[in-house]
Formats: C-alpha cells, sequence, structure tokens
C-alpha cells in the first residue's frame, strides 16, 4: 500500500557487481521471485541508496556489462518515479527517462 507522495529522483546508476546488501533481505527475496532487481543510485537523494524496477527497465538501465561500458567511456543516468509506502519503504520504480552519458560508469564490488 502507497500513500499518494509521487517522488522524482534523477541519478546515475551505480554499478554494483556483487550486490550482497543484508539490509533488506526479505524485500529483496520478495522481489526476485516477481523478477524485479534492485538498481542502486550514484548520487543518493537523502536516505534512497537503491530502487527496485522492474526486469525490463532494469535491461535498460545495465545494457552489458560496466566493464564493457568502461571501454566505451559512458554510464547511464535515469530518472524515477516511485510512491512512499506507508509502513516506510518505496513501491517499484517507474523509469520515465534515462540517457547515456559520456564518463565512466561507476564500478563498486
Amino acid at each position: 500500500m502507497s500513500s499518494n507522495t509521487v517522488i522524482i529522483i534523477d541519478s546515475s546508476i551505480q554499478y554494483k557487481i556483487v550486490d550482497i546488501e543484508q539490509k533488506d533481505y526479505l524485500r529483496y527475496s520478495f522481489e526476485s521471485l516477481n523478477k524485479n532487481k534492485r538498481v542502486w543510485l550514484d548520487d543518493s537523494s537523502g536516505t534512497i541508496k537503491w530502487l527496485y524496477v522492474n526486469k525490463a527497465d532494469f535491461d535498460r538501465l545495465w545494457p552489458e556489462s560496466p566493464f564493457k561500458m568502461v571501454e566505451k567511456n559512458y554510464y547511464i543516468k535515469a530518472k524515477f518515479k516511485l510512491k512512499k509506502m506507508f509502513f516506510g519503504d518505496y513501491s517499484i520504480a517507474k523509469v520515465i527517462a534515462f540517457e547515456k552519458v559520456t564518463g565512466r560508469p561507476n564500478i563498486k564490488k
């Protein structure tokens, strides 16, 4: 259940090669079963460090290996729309715009 508060976030994507964040294990498991993926934000807006998106949006934000992106000198910047949920988390984010930006992607292990 979500509130009517719509949040728009504009951020570069942070490419985590190994995603083992343990703070939201239950949500991560639930979203994985529904084929949703976690996207890490490079310019985290306040307390939001990651979002969940559907697989089609994830494929647009992570089009190939981040190491190939380094070779091609680009990264992805996107604008997301989501809602705050009553129990304190956030809804699945919708990608409302994205673009390839010239530069080195932020890759974390």
